[in-house]
């Protein structure tokens, strides 16, 4: 019998073997990603409460760090439960990753958001956003600094709490292989994501494992492992059921590999496999 790696699920140093879980250690495995999905929220809405109160007492803006989608969701939910208004902002209007603000009624907060713009010479080399968000988070810097990274022609900008942004600029010289220069912006510049690659595929059905290993042309143990090492995020909540029923409109992230958009899903074939459309981010 082959050893396990890490995530329980695959022999170590390779994900091409397909290693079937017995039934009792994929559902004791699963609750504990529950387990742990429900604990960190618990001290996100703790965390939330207070900032909701610092600013009652205080009459003044109490802001959070980088949330993501479903953390938002979080601080809006908590500031109802405490009559308090809460203002989201991420640099620009599509901003996925965002900074909560608990304030005032009628007060309009400046958010503590600054903007660093990396560029690189494209003769030598590309950046993409996995090198660049790895390239910042090498430099010690937590996830909750930093907001999104949008792509642009040989470069890209990097939302940050002002905070952080002049470390940023001063220590970001690579992204993988890649030289970069980074500067601080005087204000944030107007800002559009690029649209993703668009493709078609067929799939047996609509579970998480298929979809994905279609999405990503893994095989489908290869995805179940994702799934089951907590890699992956089914419209921004963390998804730990290989077989959960997908539909059109959900968005799929996979930590270390992008976002997938499930655009369409159209009517079965002959055969019973189903037509469906991607809109991938950060796949290549």
């Amino acid at each position: 019998a082959c050893q396990l790696a890490a995530v329980g699920l695959v022999p170590s140093g390779s994900l091409g073997a397909c290693v079937v879980l017995p039934r009792a250690a994929h559902a004791a495995k699963t609750a504990l990603c529950l387990t742990m999905v429900s604990s960190m929220e618990a001290g996100l809405v703790a965390r939330f409460a207070e900032l909701s109160l610092r600013s009652q007492k205080l009459d003044e803006p109490a802001f959070s760090r980088f949330l993501s989608p479903a953390e938002a969701g979080l601080a809006i939910q908590t500031a109802k439960d405490h009559g308090l208004p809460c203002t989201l902002e991420g640099g620009y209007p599509s901003a996925e990753r965002v900074m909560a603000c608990f304030h005032p009624e009628g007060a309009a907060p400046e958010f503590p958001i600054a903007c660093v713009h990396i560029t690189w010479d494209g003769r030598y080399g590309k950046a993409d956003h996995r090198a660049i968000l790895g390239a910042v988070l090498a430099l010690g810097i937590d996830r909750s600094l930093t907001g999104d990274i949008c792509l642009k022609e040989n470069g890209a900008y990097l939302l940050a709490s002002r905070e952080m942004a002049s470390f940023i600029a001063a220590n970001l010289v690579s992204a993988g292989r890649t030289p970069v220069q980074a500067k601080v912006l005087d204000s944030i510049p107007t800002i559009t994501q690029a649209p993703g690659r668009i493709f078609r595929d067929t799939v047996a059905s609509l579970r998480l494992d298929a979809v994905l290993a279609s999405g990503l042309n893994i095989s489908r143990a290869e995805a179940a492992a994702m799934v089951l090492s907590g890699r992956v995020q089914v419209n921004h909540r963390p998804q730990a059921h290989t077989d959960a029923q997908l539909k059109e409109g959900d968005l799929l992230s996979v930590r270390g590999a992008g976002r997938l958009a499930l655009t369409a899903v159209g009517t079965p074939n002959r055969k019973g496999r189903i037509p469906i459309y991607f809109e991938s981010h950060g796949i290549h």
